[in-house]
């Protein structure tokens, strides 16, 4: 992945993420397998029927932080031209559980 672009992938993530937490955001990557990103908060989390949307532009869950809607998607047009997944998923904490899975 071209740096410029890993930088604007992990900046996005991360800054939702630290925005949301209430006290805790986890990364967590696995030194055997480079493929899988994992970075989570313990905040609210994200309604299940939103994860797909909030990939497109514009839409957002947050209607109390300021934003455009636009950060995951950046994220979601960066994953798709490196053939990479992005999973959303409900942390153990309840909060926002973001699974990268790069290619092989």
């Amino acid at each position: 992945m071209e740096p410029g672009d890993l930088m604007e992938l992990l900046g996005n993530l991360l800054e939702n993420a630290f925005r949301h937490a209430h006290s805790t955001v986890r990364i967590e990557a696995n030194e055997r397998d480079r493929r899988t990103l994992i970075i989570e908060d313990d905040g609210q989390g994200i309604p299940g029927e939103l994860s797909e949307s909030l990939l497109r532009r514009g839409v957002r869950a947050d209607q109390v932080h300021p934003g455009e809607g636009i950060g995951l998607a950046m994220v979601s047009e960066i994953l798709a031209q490196y053939s990479t997944s992005l999973r959303i998923q409900t942390a153990k904490s309840g909060g926002a559980r973001f699974v990268l899975e790069f290619p092989d």
